[in-house]
C-alpha cells in the first residue's frame, strides 16, 4: 500500500503530465457519441444525488432496509469457506458397539434402509454392512449407506416442496429413529464440497499422544474432548473412531510347520492381512491415473 501511494501521488502524475495531451472533442463518430453518453450519465446522477438530498427520510429508510437485507443475508447463507451443498446424494455411518456382530449390524441397517425408503425426496439407497465410511475399514460392528436423491427439478419445484425435502431434515432422520440401544450411533455425513477431496464433508481432528500415556487414557482425553465440542450448538455430527476397548486377536504362526509343508512364511502373513485388511495386487492405468 506504501508503494502504490507513493507511485500515485509521484510518479502517475508527472506520466500523465507527459503523455496526455489537451486536445479539442471530437464532434462526431463514436467518441463524439461516448462523450454524450458520459455527460448524460453525469446530469442523471447529479439529478439523483439532488432527489435523495431533499428526500432524506426516503433515503435513510432505503439503507435501514439494505442493511437488513444484509444481515439477513449473512444469516441464512452458508458462512464456510466451501459451504455444503445439495449435490444429489447423502451418506450415514453406522457405528455399533465394539462386540457388535455383522448379524446385529445388518439388522440396524435394515432399520436405517427402511427410515430411508419412507423420506420424501430418496430414490435409491445402497447399503455395505461391514465396511466403516470414517476410517475406511472393514469391521463387524460398522456400516454405511448411500442414498441417492431424486431430481432437482422435482424436489424444487416449488418452495414448499423444497422446505419439505431439503438435505439437512433427511439426514437426520435415521439417526434419531433407528433405535437398538445405547452404544449405537447413526451419523448423517454430508459428502465433500468439492469432489475427490476426502471422504466426506466437515473437517478431521487429531489427538495424538507424544509422550508414553496408555491407550485407554487416550480413550478417556477424546471422549472428553468430544462432551465439550457437543455443547456446541453449531457442531453436529461429532464421533471418533479410535477404541480403547476394541477387541484384538493374536496370530502365532508355526513356523515349523509352515516350512514342513513348505509354505512360505511370507505368505502366511500375505493371507491374515488380505483377510482382515487389505493387500494389493497390482497396478493399472485408467485415464492417465494409477491405480490399485
Amino acid at each position: 500500500m506504501a508503494v502504490s501511494g507513493f507511485v500515485a501521488l509521484t510518479l502517475t502524475p508527472a506520466m500523465c503530465g507527459v503523455l496526455l495531451k489537451h486536445t479539442q472533442p471530437p464532434t462526431r463518430g463514436f467518441f463524439a457519441w461516448f462523450n454524450r453518453q458520459v455527460d448524460a450519465l453525469t446530469r442523471g446522477f447529479g439529478h439523483a444525488v439532488t432527489f435523495v438530498i431533499r428526500r432524506m427520510l426516503v433515503a435513510f429508510v432505503i439503507l435501514a432496509v439494505l442493511v437488513y437485507t444484509i444481515i439477513h443475508l449473512f444469516e441464512v447463507l452458508p458462512t464456510s469457506f466451501v459451504p455444503n451443498e445439495d449435490q444429489g446424494y447423502v451418506m450415514a455411518a453406522i457405528i455399533m458397539p465394539d462386540a457388535a456382530s455383522l448379524n446385529r449390524t445388518q439388522a440396524v441397517s435394515e432399520r436405517v434402509d427402511a427410515i430411508f425408503k419412507n423420506i420424501p425426496g430418496v430414490d435409491t439407497r445402497t447399503q455395505l454392512t461391514g465396511y466403516s465410511l470414517l476410517d475406511s475399514g472393514f469391521k463387524t460392528n460398522a456400516g454405511t449407506f448411500f442414498v441417492t436423491l431424486k431430481p432437482f427439478d422435482e424436489r424444487y419445484s416449488s418452495a414448499k416442496q423444497a422446505r419439505a425435502e431439503k438435505r439437512p431434515r433427511r439426514v437426520d432422520q435415521p439417526e434419531q429413529r433407528s433405535g437398538d440401544g445405547p452404544g449405537r450411533l447413526v451419523i448423517p455425513v454430508a459428502p465433500p464440497a468439492i469432489p475427490g477431496i476426502g471422504t466426506t464433508g466437515g473437517f478431521e481432528f487429531w489427538i495424538q499422544d507424544i509422550g508414553a500415556g496408555e491407550p485407554a487414557r487416550l480413550d478417556e482425553i477424546t471422549r472428553q474432548f468430544l462432551a465439550k465440542a457437543r455443547q456446541h450448538p453449531e457442531l453436529t455430527g461429532l464421533s471418533s473412531t479410535f477404541r480403547a476397548t476394541t477387541q484384538q486377536l493374536s496370530a502365532d504362526v508355526d513356523r515349523e510347520k509352515a516350512s514342513l509343508l513348505g509354505v512360505p512364511v511370507t505368505d502366511v502373513y500375505s493371507a491374515i492381512q488380505a483377510q482382515f485388511g487389505s493387500l494389493t495386487v497390482s497396478q493399472y492405468n485408467e485415464f492417465s491415473r494409477s491405480g490399485g
